[in-house]
């Protein structure tokens, strides 16, 4: 259960994706989007090399927790289309699992690629599906990088849904177990390692917005 509900979220990133991409005339927006996107390595799946996910295009290195084991990554889309997603996961039979995915920015409206736009998207489109929010807190550090906090939860599930719009990529944590402890476990037992400039997340003037 807990799987399939993480996996859930991957395909609501699909849709979060293909929403922003409503518009008459995308090619031209596309266009101009990514004219003020910052240069940046053409986005790869990624490695996983002795249960540690490592992804040079993305300045990025995870470790998950003592139980979980990567599968392999995917990357979803066609480099130079879009949408353009990586996603990586790690799962234990028992204890639940965690899921990274980046979301390319490139193509969104300049005014929607913030973290507070990302954040409302994830709630939006958990709330048409039934997924009840919970309130908590609104932050959470990984990597040196705070990341804004959003969980929720269903019968028999809970998650922590971290989220940080950098300069090219919406970065996004799931954490997903059977309560609200044991997703906090997961958390402060996963390791992760950001390039601040290969991620793009290393500036100062990416603030984190107020709790919903």
């Amino acid at each position: 259960m807990i799987r399939t509900f993480t996996m859930l979220l991957i395909a609501m990133a699909l849709c979060v994706s293909a929403a922003a991409q409503s518009n008459p005339d995308k090619g031209a927006v596309f266009a101009k989007a990514l004219r003020n996107i910052p240069s940046r390595l053409a986005l790869s799946s990624g490695t996983v090399e002795e249960n540690t996910y490592k992804n040079d295009s993305l300045g990025l290195q995870i470790t998950p927790p003592p139980g979980l084991k990567f599968s392999a990554p995917e990357l979803k889309g066609k480099p130079g289309t879009l949408p353009l997603l990586v996603t990586v996961a790690a799962w234990g039979t028992a204890i639940g699992g965690t899921v990274f995915y980046a979301d390319d920015l490139g193509y969104y409206p300049e005014d929607r690629r913030s973290t507070k736009a990302y954040v409302e998207r994830v709630v939006r489109n958990q709330k048409k599906e039934g997924v009840d929010l919970v309130e908590g807190k609104a932050e959470e550090q990984l990597g040196g990088v705070n990341f804004y906090r959003v969980d929720f939860h269903s019968t028999l599930n809970y998650q922590a849904v971290l989220v940080k719009a950098c300069d090219v990529y919406a970065f996004v944590f799931i954490f997903a177990a059977s309560d609200l402890d044991s997703t906090n476990r997961l958390i402060a037992q996963t390791v992760v390692k950001l390039d601040m400039k290969a991620s793009g997340c290393g500036q100062t003037d990416h603030p984190l917005p107020p709790k919903l």
